[in-house]
């Protein structure tokens, strides 16, 4: 379904918590930043985008892919719109 003709759901996320200044770098905070803002969208119902991730961390779609993969690979479950509902960058059908 395009994204103009979903359903928009508000939720209420928390994008600082104070032990984010204890990450040494950018790379580890923007990995640990991710896990819990998509999850606490998902437990409200809802899946955010890589463009929705990439808005409320100021980073590029790009850097916000590579986290992702990254952390999959790693074994952590990401919900995203486009991994959930089929709807990655690749053809898949």
């Amino acid at each position: 379904m395009p994204v103009d003709e979903m359903h928009l759901v508000s939720v209420k996320l928390t994008l600082y918590v104070p032990e984010d200044c204890s990450w040494k770098t950018l790379h580890e905070l923007l990995n640990r930043r991710i896990l819990p803002i998509t999850g606490e969208a998902f437990g409200q119902g809802t899946l955010l985008t890589q463009v929705d991730l990439a808005i409320l961390l100021s980073e590029s779609t790009k850097t916000i892919a590579r986290h992702i993969q990254e952390l999959e690979n790693n074994g952590e479950v990401v919900p995203t719109r486009g991994s959930w509902k089929d709807i990655g960058p690749g053809v898949s059908h």
